[in-house]
């Protein structure tokens, strides 16, 4: 039996531009593997303490977590993890290659948040 994989790949540019044309290949190379189930995350704006500093990021991490309160554009690496986790026990998933975006993400993490 293949097990799952798991690919994490920004969802801004995926496909849009030159300079990510790889993590569009990264995925299609994935799910190409035929593995019983596949889940590719597309997340938006990670929210996590970095040791290395990046001003840019930063500034916008700031902007972000002031405005974003309902995890409309952002996500914290801590609830990524846990929706990844969900998602990948969740027995009622069908088999085959699933692409999560952004929206679908927080939905999981919400879903299972109420129960």
């Amino acid at each position: 039996m293949k097990r799952a994989s798991l690919c994490i790949c920004s969802s801004f540019f995926t496909y849009c531009s030159f300079l990510f044309q790889t993590k569009g290949k990264a995925e299609e190379a994935v799910k190409s593997l035929s593995f019983d189930r596949t889940s590719i995350y597309r997340p938006g704006l990670l929210i996590c303490e970095r040791q290395e500093t990046r001003r840019a990021e930063g500034i916008l991490q700031c902007v972000v977590k002031a405005v974003d309160r309902s995890s409309g554009m952002s996500i914290r690496t801590g609830d990524l993890g846990r929706a990844m986790v969900r998602n990948s026990l969740d027995a009622q998933r069908p088999k085959g290659a699933q692409t999560l975006e952004h929206h679908d993400i927080v939905k999981v993490m919400n879903r299972d948040d109420k129960k």
